[in-house]
């Protein structure tokens, strides 16, 4: 009796002839099984049924010898398929029976070098074991584990410099009497190879010697694929290539070195940039931006942008020399104009910055430099110019997968700026901040995600009427407490008008739940609290608000809703606030 656990049940319309069904009855292998079916011609035809009997037989028969070919390759080798078809009046019943039997384990892996009589150390390599080979003996003996076993192997061998080694032969030996598999690998390692000199095919606008600030070798050292991989990743994430081929020669030249050839394929180098939207809580926006992203012909970048809504409109011009001084360090200098108009002040700003940028490893990112800015603050409770001298440090850790859909791991930014303002009195306060992610998947296929971000606040050294308004703590934003009005929550004045902060703690939490492939919904809420004080406290007001989110999951990134709904609401605050934007929240 045979047990059926997978039905294939697709209907055709025929036209000239009749329409047939295909069930498949005994393989317990739901992988192996849908291979079968995506490869098998009887189920890919189904649109195109044979005009008779013997035409479906002969589809069926000319089916089996591949089905048999994929179960191989699932270690059944003692599979056999048979078949029946129940003829009904213009249409057909197609059985097929698989009769796996068992499935073979691997047995044994060797792998042999010099002669592949016996099995030597690999030359240059640290010894390698099955588990480094993703194998495991008494496991089922997959061919496509087997196969990928080889590519490690020869991945390997690149690694310890002989990326001319191959398999020169496999032995398969399958013993039907104890249902085993065992595999004998001879491998061709070929000469130690060193780097050696280096062509360049489809450079046109791009001066060499930026590429070769690229390059992670030397010429003479002993080849290492993983150098290969790692430049042609950087060159392609400097956004100058649509295409990046590394490849090397299949002999040694004269002097005993391995030729390199770099194939480039450029991409245009100059862009304009259009954009649009709109939100309730900052009305329409539009942005515009022109960038060169091979400024004299050096990977140096050259921006000019300008953004603008109903409150905030900016216009920057910025410099980005890459490889300053050192690989994976940047030099920015970048100018500035903001006017900012909110509910509490209006702040014009003309700002100049100069930084250094460098990645200390994959998941951390730091900045350091120097700002100068002027600031003119009216429509406040405390109006004011400030002409500010600032040494701003920037910290970023992460190793989270999608920074637009974190689903596990956790984000970390630090920013410290002591100010010296020059203007009338010398005044000196010190401007810190702190903001934590933290992603944790509760469910295996990361369907649901538990997201909690904690951010503090605060400014010490002079007093806050002697901080500019647009540099003190002001909460209400799509980073904070999304219920409330843009930037208002804060102590207040005795009329009731918000002050801004030296000292702020927010807390949100959100249950990211995807419900299917494209839709998902999320329930947050927010907490948060701006004091006085120039160390955040418990103490004072804490402002509540709960909202829930939708998203719509595209290739680039999730679409995001948002809509805030404020627990403590003011007289000015609106009932409820929507966010629309691209990524998850935080």
């Amino acid at each position: 009796m045979f047990f059926k656990i997978a039905r294939f049940f697709l209907p055709c319309l025929l036209f000239a002839g009749f329409s047939y069904q295909v069930e498949f009855i005994g393989l317990q292998d739901t992988k192996t099984l849908k291979i079968i079916q995506n490869e098998s011609s009887i189920i890919q035809l189904l649109h195109r049924p044979p005009t008779s009997i013997n035409g479906l037989r002969y589809r069926i028969k000319s089916d089996i010898p591949e089905m048999i070919k994929i179960l191989h390759a699932a270690a059944y080798y003692d599979a056999e398929i048979t078949y029946e078809i129940r003829d009904k009046e213009e249409s057909a019943l197609v059985y097929i029976f698989i009769h796996p039997g068992p499935q073979y384990i691997l047995s044994s892996y060797d792998f042999f070098s010099g002669n592949c009589q016996e099995k030597e150390p690999l030359p240059g390599c640290h010894d390698l074991t099955l588990h480094d080979l993703g194998l495991e003996i008494k496991k089922p003996a997959l061919a496509e584990e087997i196969l990928k076993a080889e590519n490690i192997l020869l991945q390997r061998l690149g690694n310890c410099g002989y990326p001319l080694a191959n398999i020169e032969s496999r032995e398969v030996i399958v013993d039907a009497a104890v249902k085993t598999v065992a595999v004998k690998v001879c491998v061709k390692v070929g000469p130690l190879c060193k780097f050696g000199p280096i062509s360049m095919v489809g450079l046109h606008d791009i001066n060499i010697e930026f590429i070769a600030r690229k390059i992670l070798w030397e010429e003479g050292e002993i080849y290492t694929e993983n150098l290969i991989d790692k430049t042609q990743r950087e060159l392609i994430e400097t956004d100058l290539f649509s295409s990046v081929l590394i490849s090397h020669a299949e002999t040694l030249d004269a002097s005993g070195l391995l030729p390199i050839k770099i194939r480039f394929n450029e991409t245009k180098h100059k862009s304009i940039s259009l954009g649009a939207g709109y939100a309730t809580w900052n009305g329409p926006s539009a942005y515009i931006g022109w960038s060169n992203r091979n400024f004299r012909h050096m990977g140096e970048q050259l921006t000019l942008e300008v953004n603008a809504n109903q409150m905030l409109t900016t216009g920057s011009l910025s410099y980005v020399k890459p490889d300053f001084y050192r690989r994976n360090q940047n030099f920015l200098s970048r100018a500035e104009l903001m006017r900012e108009h909110i509910t509490v002040y209006i702040a014009q700003t003309w700002s100049w910055q100069n930084l250094i940028e460098r990645n200390f490893s994959k998941n951390t990112y730091a900045s350091w430099g120097i700002r100068g800015e002027y600031i003119d603050i009216t429509n406040s409770i405390n109006n004011g110019k400030f002409a500010l001298i600032s040494l701003p440090i920037y910290v970023n850790f992460k190793n989270v997968e999608n920074i637009l859909d974190p689903t596990k791991g956790v984000i970390v930014n630090y920013w410290i700026k002591p100010y010296q303002n020059i203007t009338n009195r010398i005044d000196t306060f010190f401007w810190q901040y702190l903001d934590t992610s933290f992603y944790a998947p509760l469910s295996k296929n990361r369907s649901f995600v538990l997201a909690i971000r904690a951010q503090i606040g605060s400014i010490f050294g002079a007093g806050l009427y002697r901080i500019p308004f647009n540099r003190r703590f002001l909460a209400g934003s799509e980073n904070d407490l999304r219920g409330y009005e843009f930037k208002t929550v804060s102590p207040l004045n005795d009329r009731g008008k918000p002050t801004g902060g030296r000292g702020a703690i927010y807390f949100s939490f959100e249950s990211r739940f995807k419900m299917t492939k494209k839709i998902g919904i999320v329930p947050f809420f927010d907490v948060g609290n701006v004091t006085n004080s120039a160390y955040p406290t418990v103490l004072g007001k804490w402002y509540k608000d709960v909202g829930l989110g939708l998203r719509y999951f595209t290739f680039f990134g999730p679409l995001r809703l948002d809509i805030g709904i404020p627990l403590d609401r003011r007289n000015f605050d609106p009932r409820y606030r929507i966010y629309i934007s691209v990524g998850q929240t935080y």
